[in-house]
């Protein structure tokens, strides 16, 4: 090696690992020839997207489009010849998973010109830039990148690999280029047109340079996601965020970001937030704190902050609301069980895989079989006003569950209840129903015989139930008569017949 191009190669390999990191910039030195690796990774436009279609029988219209931020790296591996940079150019390969084979040898051919035109000067920067900054824009890609029909076939990848190796065992290799002359497969210009099994509709131009290094079109699109979700995940945790509830600033490494909105919070204050919810069982509440926000938080974001116990009952109670949420999911009506039932929405049975209790699905009550339900006296009001407002589907159900019958019983009673509340008052003794019409406010049960006043309820005195209106210290003194129109004919004795 010329001491000046020794000089020139260690001086551009010194600068470059100055100028990139070592995950983007590597140096290698394989049998003493020094060469190194690229990783250009493109800076893309905003909202920029992708798309990809494995079916031959959709439309492109019909491929979903997902937004990225970052596309997996086009890598350049390179070694550099004795002779580099007075008389060579480095030897390279250019790979990359969502390029096709025609783009990848566009881009050879690009560095060659680059080449070309600075000739006899170190060239690594030059590629290197061209790559991440200009690629885009040379081989005219734009939003959304359809990824269809980007990997080559299997059969076309064997042929190319075995030309490849053909090339690499002999120098006096001579293919044919587009234009028909003849070269060698080291050549600076090797597009070249294969020519071995392949069928005339599979011949396609290619450089043996470019390499696409993935194995099917199936695992494209998840590469490229998968790719994209830890780039993101790596900038947010170099990013400095202020928690927007204790307005602390800190790392990404310490925060929590919410998927669906993308508000940042640190994690002391989500894990007590956590916390909290989770003990008092609000596991569906674990939303974002920001105002009228309802991005929820992410099941490994929670196991992340708060301890297996109460991940556990997070965990747990999450279950149990999932389960409640679906209508053929019921539980166990045994305080001592409480198993999950599936049911069937034709049936109103019900056996709990437990315990192996049957029982109603409508009532949870023992299986009654063909039987309409028991309705509770506390639920009787409910299902009349349930009932009412229920819709023709509703109603049905509702028959199927408690008998047409019961259900008009039912209106009736509650209709009746409601209008004995509105126009009469129950006996102090016997709980009869009684209804004033007219007259004093001392009032007789025929049923019991029980005095008692209209206006408060007490019992009276059998021997001087007026002295209840006549004594001062009494709540209804000289109200004998409050609220009633007096005639000349009244009867202050009037008997009031009870109300069945």
């Amino acid at each position: 090696m010329a001491t000046g191009d020794e000089e020139a190669q260690e001086d551009e390999l010194l600068a470059l690992a100055s100028i990139y990191n070592e995950d983007v910039f590597e140096v290698t030195r394989e049998d003493g020839k020094p060469g190194g690796q690229f990783s250009a990774r493109l800076e893309l436009p905003d909202h920029f997207s992708v798309q990809s279609d494995t079916s031959d029988t959709l439309s492109k219209s019909s491929a979903t489009l997902h937004e990225v931020k970052y596309l997996l790296p086009i890598m350049l591996f390179f070694q550099l010849p004795p002779d580099y940079p007075s008389c060579s150019s480095p030897t390279f390969t250019i790979s990359c998973k969502w390029l096709t084979l025609q783009q990848l040898s566009q881009l050879c051919h690009r560095l060659d010109d680059v080449w070309e035109e600075n000739k006899g000067d170190v060239i690594l920067f030059l590629w290197m830039s061209f790559l991440k900054d200009e690629a885009l824009g040379f081989l005219q890609i734009t939003s959304p990148l359809d990824l269809s029909h980007v990997v080559a076939s299997m059969k076309l990848k064997r042929a190319i690999l075995q030309w490849q190796v053909t090339a690499s065992k002999s120098d006096d290799l001579t293919t044919k280029t587009v234009d028909g002359s003849e070269l060698t497969p080291g050549h600076s210009d090797s597009q070249i047109k294969h020519k071995s099994s392949l069928t005339s509709s599979e011949q396609l131009t290619f450089d043996p340079r470019a390499i696409q290094d993935i194995g099917s079109q199936q695992m494209l699109l998840p590469a490229i996601l998968e790719y994209d979700r830890e780039q993101r995940l790596c900038v947010f945790k170099q990013t400095v965020y202020t928690c927007q509830v204790c307005f602390a600033e800190k790392l990404g490494d310490e925060c929590l970001q919410f998927d669906g909105c993308g508000h940042v919070y640190c994690k002391d204050c989500m894990r007590a937030y956590f916390n909290v919810q989770i003990q008092d069982g609000s596991v569906q509440c674990l939303t974002c704190p920001y105002e009228l926000c309802e991005s929820q938080a992410h099941p490994a974001q929670v196991k992340e902050l708060v301890t297996c116990e109460v991940f556990a009952r997070y965990d747990r109670l999450l279950l149990q609301a999932s389960l409640e949420s679906m209508p053929d999911v019921l539980y166990c009506s045994r305080k001592t069980c409480g198993c999950a039932v599936m049911v069937d929405t034709e049936s109103s049975m019900a056996r709990c895989p437990c315990c192996h209790y049957v029982f109603c699905v409508f009532c949870k009550q023992v299986y009654h079989g063909i039987s309409p339900c028991r309705i509770k006296e506390e639920e009787a009001r409910k299902l009349r006003e349930q009932y009412t407002n229920a819709s023709p589907q509703e109603r049905k159900m509702l028959e199927r569950r408690y008998g047409l019958p019961a259900i008009h019983h039912v209106m009736e009673e509650t209709e009746t209840l409601e209008w004995l509340e509105e126009h009469s008052k129950k006996c102090p003794h016997c709980g009869t129903h009684i209804q004033k019409i007219d007259g004093c406010n001392k009032m007789t049960c025929t049923k019991c015989r029980c005095y008692f006043c209209w206006m408060c309820g007490e019992v009276l005195s059998h021997r001087s139930p007026y002295s209840h209106f006549s004594n001062p210290s009494s709540p209804c003194f000289n109200k004998l008569f409050h609220g009633v129109i007096l005639n000349d004919d009244e009867d202050d004795d009037d008997e009031w017949l009870p109300i069945d």
